[in-house]
């Protein structure tokens, strides 16, 4: 994931949290502090840094901070070494190495409770179930859209018959292939009837977009 898609998906998540907090007509005033921590498996923003914690600052006076209650937290396994002594704390540091594959750390208490939880969902066929049929639904999706957008792409590219058509037609083949993969993990989502919130997440569409496949495909559903 780029930096620039993560960024987007942080608002995202900002916005969902604050939507459910906030009724209509509600004073701005009810609204508490919110927290959206990313956990990466891979290197973020400049690689330098296992921890990233980024606020909202005036970009003429750092020192001036929108009071607005938004935490943005981004920790990163892969990250370098460039965060100063002590500013990761021990439990950050265990959890990290922990997602690298090295088991949880006997002497962290919170490492040690994490693992317990990850040892009971491995051992829930329920929750192991539900979360291979989404790496199926989105596999499939995939799948389908890509051969859709390589057919469109040689399509274009053979009528065009020049560099200039074919570079284009692979590059619009790419794109719609994106959009019709998309949209058949959308609707996947839809006939296995999975709540609105978590297809809205899963394939980062608007609730107009998941709306617009269901009524094509002629799904009811309730939104």
């Amino acid at each position: 994931m780029d930096d620039e898609l993560m960024a987007k998906r942080c608002r995202y998540y900002f916005e969902m949290l604050d939507f459910k907090r906030l009724a209509v007509r509600q004073s701005f005033s009810v609204l508490g502090d919110s927290y959206v921590i990313f956990l990466c498996d891979f290197p973020i923003f400049d690689g330098l840094c296992k921890k990233y914690e980024i606020g909202s600052f005036c970009r003429r006076n750092k020192e001036i901070e929108l009071k607005d209650g938004i935490y943005r937290i981004f920790l990163s396994s892969k990250g370098g070494d460039g965060d100063e002594d002590g500013y990761l704390g021990e439990d950050i540091s265990a959890f990290l190495d922990y997602m690298n594959g090295a088991g949880a750390d006997p002497q962290n208490e919170f490492v040690k409770e994490i693992d317990e939880e990850v040892q009971k969902i491995k051992g829930d066929s329920g929750k192991q179930e539900e979360y291979m049929d989404y790496i199926r639904v989105f596999d499939e999706a995939k799948d389908e859209g890509r051969d859709e957008g390589r057919k469109e792409g040689r399509a274009e590219g053979r009528e065009e018959g020049r560099k200039e058509g074919r570079a284009e037609g692979r590059k619009e083949g790419r794109e719609e292939g994106r959009a019709e993969e998309r949209k058949n993990f959308i609707l996947k989502m839809l006939k296995k009837a999975k709540p609105l919130g978590e297809i809205v997440d899963l394939s980062e569409s608007s609730v107009e977009k998941i709306k617009e496949v269901a009524k094509e495909n002629g799904i009811k559903y309730v939104f």
